[in-house]
């Protein structure tokens, strides 16, 4: 017949009993598990010290119930008649025996309980009482969980109603300490705006002020002298919307021009924007030296460089070292870089080869004159400062 596990346990047990060494490891395995997984009331946080107080509590009740029963079950004394041979009882021995079992046995709600001639209706009130008792017993305790329930919710949303009016207060501070740092910082930038001469710093100052959801120049510059208090001066008016039509077909025009541009052949050589592929056309010198030219040919149109670079066609382009039919060797890149050097250190008034040929040349178009045979050409030089003669210029 096979053993129970309880069996095998018990014996096992009882083995480990007789053998004092395994006791021993045994004993200190289980305290050292102990002392590995047992908590300290300092390492409790608040709540968690509360629940545990209340089982110790619950505990100790049983505990104490348990004992006091124990005791009027051991303590209770035999209801037949001492024996005849046992000593005679004094009577003090009486008093204290009384008081000894008035202490020890349950008393009754009356004395006529205990009597055998109580009739059954006064059974039936005692019972009836036990159970209004009860009754009322724990419809205070329900009472009692409730109070303690709303006084929960009472702390709560006091301490929520406290937190909320201490971060009302702290915004307001901080509400009022941030408009007078920023009154301060208004009247500075004010007496700055005054005290300021340029027109440069002066845009500089303004663009604080504007607003980007503002839309409309005249909006903006009313929003400008409200919060600077003082006149804006001068102002640039924006062109009629036919001058600014007029001015992007004249750089359009300037720009189609084959003195200006470079056409392509290759088929790969093409550029789309929104659905429109045009053919690429090289620039011939740099947008620099087109703004010039372009400004002496109309001399009578206002264009800023940014507004003749906005309506530079999107198929004009400037030409890379691939799209160059011409060479780049180290002797025609040495003049450039020549030149670059001379300009930096102030030498000669300007780093574009095609001046520097014009002050050179009578005419550049003219192949006597490129050549070196006419006679005027051989007079003209380069304007350059003859004070920086012994300066060293390197370039690369």
């Amino acid at each position: 017949m096979s053993l129970t596990p309880a069996v095998k346990q018990r014996r096992y047990r009882e083995r480990r009993r007789n053998n004092q060494e395994k006791e021993e490891e045994t004993k200190r395995k289980d305290r050292e598990r102990y002392h590995a997984n047992k908590r300290l009331v300092s390492d409790l946080t608040t709540r968690q010290h509360r629940a545990i107080k209340k089982k110790w509590r619950c505990a100790n009740a049983r505990r104490r119930d348990k004992a006091k029963a124990l005791s009027m079950i051991m303590h209770t004394p035999e209801s037949s008649p001492p024996r005849s041979n046992s000593p005679a009882i004094t009577d003090q021995h009486q008093v204290v025996l009384r008081a000894y079992r008035h202490l020890s046995t349950p008393r009754l709600s009356t004395s006529r309980e205990s009597t055998p001639n109580s009739t059954s209706a006064a059974v039936r009130g005692r019972k009836q009482i036990k159970t209004n008792r009860s009754r009322l017993f724990r419809d205070n305790m329900k009472l009692k969980e409730q109070l303690e329930a709303v006084n929960k919710r009472y702390e709560k949303y006091k301490k929520r109603y406290n937190s909320e009016k201490q971060k009302r207060f702290q915004n307001e501070d901080g509400n009022r300490s941030n408009q007078q740092k920023y009154q301060i910082l208004s009247n500075a930038i004010k007496k700055r705006y005054k005290n300021v001469k340029t027109r440069k710093e002066k845009v500089a100052i303004q663009k604080i002020f504007e607003e980007k959801t503002v839309k409309g120049s005249r909006q903006k510059t009313q929003i400008i002298k409200e919060c600077l208090a003082v006149d804006q001066g001068y102002v640039r008016k924006q062109q009629p919307l036919f001058k600014v039509n007029i001015l992007s077909t004249k750089i359009k025009d300037f720009f189609a021009r084959d003195d200006i541009l470079r056409a392509t052949a290759g088929k790969k050589e093409a550029v789309s924007l929104k659905k429109d592929k045009m053919q690429k056309r090289y620039l011939l010198d740099n947008m620099k030296n087109l703004y010039v030219s372009f400004k002496q040919e109309n001399p009578a149109l206002r264009c800023s460089y940014k507004t003749f670079t906005r309506y530079r066609p999107f198929f004009v382009v400037p030409p890379t070292v691939a799209a160059r039919e011409t060479c780049l060797c180290r002797i025609h890149t040495n003049i450039q870089y020549l030149a670059f050097a001379l300009c930096k250190n102030k030498v000669i008034p300007t780093s574009d080869l095609n001046k520097i040929i014009v002050d050179q040349v009578c005419n550049p178009d003219s192949l006597t004159c490129m050549t070196g045979i006419c006679s005027v050409c051989l007079s003209k030089t380069t304007n350059f400062d003859t004070s920086k003669d012994e300066i060293i210029v390197r370039y690369p």
